[in-house]
């Protein structure tokens, strides 16, 4: 039976070429000498089982790679030819070239009478053969041949020692300690240079493993670290601390799920609760300058690393918000003060406190806001010993002398102010409630 009848019979599947080769086997020769080359038959069927595998790699790019080829590995070299790639000669390259170059003229004969017959399966599996020597392998020329032989046995050497890396590195991680230094070693694993020679599915599998291996192992350093959580002070430097150590922590961790956290953000809200009268104390000792400004409205920015409750963030902004506010007048008082717009107004009245349109001021501030706006300030009378109005003495924007009568009344809970309570010029006067009072002062500074 020739071996085109014998394909037509029975090779409709590729996975027929295996069955083949195992029912083959003692045609090869056992000895250590050379390798004895098997027949036509077993070298067609390794090249097609080859080329059935190499399927998706393309053969214009391959010889660019580190990929061994399939038809090299062990287990099927050692099925059809008694011997491991590593254990060839350059002689018996040599000696498998021939071999195909033997067979080569049957095979084609075989191909044209299944494209006569018009057997595509069949076809297909024997185009594949010689898609294999003479793609894969550039059989029609020696120079090329060797060059694929050459590449494919140092290929082979990296393919076996990144088999072996990897043996090597699942064994070390099922005894490894949940540690922040086990966790970079995991990471530096996947970075062998020896992984080269793995295909995409091999090395894509390890560091799939690698990467598993290395997020479970950091989860369990969070939820060793509790107790380490839990131990610092409550006070603004704890709170610091803290952080600080989730960030230095962290840097090396991987894909840590916020579940995992649960005990440091319990720890952090419960110290950021506790440290807000030292937030207010750190605010409070800034001096007012316009650098310092800037560094109390970025303050809770730069504190909280991490976010804490909204009910807690909501205090520290309200401390925050407070400080701006009184550094921001510090700023205008300390310019104001200065300028010619005070004059003959004696500084222990500078911060006299008044009520103006937006809320508490200084008698300073509202002074040099209504001259800004082309009032001009004449005097200001304090009190007699035994009496209770205040008089402010002004110039006003039409030329007309306003006399503004004020008395400190309670406007806050808790704190006295100047209010103005009578407004007179040389033909009217006009009495004012705390909002009429408010109205008229926008007015003078608008």
């Amino acid at each position: 039976m020739s071996h085109y009848t014998h394909y037509k019979i029975s090779l409709h599947r590729v996975f027929f070429l295996s069955i083949l080769l195992l029912s083959n086997l003692t045609f090869i020769g056992k000895t250590n000498a050379a390798v004895k080359m098997p027949n036509c038959a077993l070298i067609n069927g390794w090249a097609a089982i080859s080329y059935t595998k190499e399927k998706t790699l393309p053969q214009n790019t391959f010889l660019r790679s580190k990929i061994l080829l399939n038809g090299f590995k062990d287990e099927l070299m050692k099925k059809v030819f008694g011997k491991t790639l590593d254990q060839w000669s350059d002689a018996d390259f040599v000696e498998l070239r021939k071999k195909v170059l033997e067979c080569d003229p049957k095979l084609v004969q075989e191909i044209r009478a299944a494209q006569q017959k018009r057997n595509k399966e069949l076809l297909i599996i024997l185009q594949g053969t010689r898609g294999f020597t003479y793609g894969y392998l550039r059989m029609s020329t020696p120079a090329n041949y060797n060059m694929v032989i050459t590449q494919q046995r140092q290929n082979y050497t990296g393919s076996k020692k990144a088999t072996a890396l990897i043996a090597k590195q699942q064994e070390e991680l099922k005894n490894m300690e949940p540690t922040v230094a086990n966790v970079k070693k995991i990471a530096a694993m996947g970075k062998k240079s020896d992984f080269a020679y793995l295909r995409p599915l091999e090395s894509k599998n390890h560091f799939t493993t690698l990467r598993v291996h290395g997020v479970k192992l950091s989860g369990d350093v969070v939820d060793n670290a509790e107790g380490k959580f839990k131990s610092y002070p409550k006070s603004i430097e704890g709170l610091r601390q803290l952080q600080a150590y989730r960030s230095e922590l962290q840097k090396d961790l991987k894909n840590v799920g916020q579940s995992k956290w649960k005990a440091f953000n319990k720890a952090l809200n419960d110290i950021a609760l506790a440290a807000l009268d030292d937030f207010k104390k750190e605010l409070d000792a800034m001096p007012a300058t316009s650098q310092d400004l800037q560094k109390v409205k970025s303050a809770i920015k730069n504190l909280f690393r991490y976010p804490v409750t909204g009910s807690i963030r909501e205090s520290y902004q309200q401390v925050a918000s407070k400080r701006v506010a009184v550094i921001k007048q510090d700023l205008k008082k300390s310019k104001c003060y200065k300028s010619p717009n005070v004059m003959g107004l004696k500084s222990k009245h500078h911060d006299e406190p008044l009520l103006g349109y937006k809320g508490e001021t200084t008698l300073g501030l509202f002074i040099c806001d209504i001259s800004r706006a082309g009032n001009k300030f004449q005097s200001y009378e304090e009190a007699s010993l035994f009496g209770s109005t205040y008089t402010l003495n002004l110039l006003g924007r039409r030329g007309i002398t306003l006399i503004i009568e004020m008395k400190k009344v309670e406007a806050v809970k808790g704190k006295k102010m100047l209010v103005g309570v009578l407004i007179k010029d040389a033909s009217s006067e006009t009495k004012l409630t705390l909002n009429g009072w408010q109205d008229y002062a926008e007015k003078l500074v608008r």
